[in-house]
């Protein structure tokens, strides 16, 4: 996998691990506005892709809408898919920025 010298990896502190916590919609999109002004702080814009790698969940949804809210493609890497799926999908997705939650890849694909 290739990396961009422009883009550097982030977390965005509003953003938490999935969880049961019932959120207002106020509360989701604060944290869809935070990780979309975090995208644009690294040099993601319109028509550039995110791949987001990660379970279905809450987190991943809002991760999802930042993309959109900054016309950038969102990519799916669901870890269903597979370490082949996945490898295919990177290799194939012309320079892709790629978000995933610490520690999620851990030994489970090996790039």
């Amino acid at each position: 996998m290739h990396t961009h010298p422009q883009h550097t990896p982030l977390e965005p502190p509003s953003l938490q691990q999935p969880t049961t916590q019932q959120q207002t919609y106020g509360e989701v999109k604060k944290q869809v506005d935070a990780l979309g002004a975090a995208l644009t702080a690294v040099g993601i814009g319109a028509g550039d892709r995110v791949g987001i790698y990660g379970a279905n969940s809450p987190t991943w949804m809002k991760a999802m809408q930042a993309c959109n809210r900054q016309s950038a493609w969102c990519i799916p890497l669901y870890d269903t898919l597979g370490e082949n799926a996945i490898e295919y999908i990177v290799n194939h997705a012309e320079g892709m920025c790629m978000g995933l939650w610490s520690g999620f890849l851990s030994g489970y694909v090996d790039f």
